[in-house]
């Protein structure tokens, strides 16, 4: 896989955040031994706000889910099948 280009020269100690595209010290990003660098390419700021738009996110869908479930258990609206199930024959 090749290199994405970096837009800035990065100094010793220090490494590009992909995420912001802004340079920061080694020491705000946190470890990540599968990397060759062993550290992420976001750092720490951007980790933590892209866990909080997921949270955040989840929670609405969650919230979504349960309004459906209370609309369908107030419900009176009860679904007939047109034809009876077929049955299965004794063995």
């Amino acid at each position: 896989m090749p290199r994405k280009n970096i837009p800035v020269p990065v100094p010793r100690g220090s490494k590009f955040c992909h995420s912001c595209q802004t340079v920061h010290p080694l020491s705000e990003f946190y470890r990540n031994r599968s990397q060759p660098d062993r550290h992420t390419s976001q750092c720490r700021e951007c980790v933590k706000a892209s866990g909080k738009r997921s949270r955040e996110i989840r929670k609405i869908i969650e919230e979504g889910v349960a309004s459906i479930d209370a609309r369908l258990a107030n419900s009176t609206f009860k679904y007939e099948f047109p034809v009876e199930p077929m049955s299965v024959p004794n063995r």
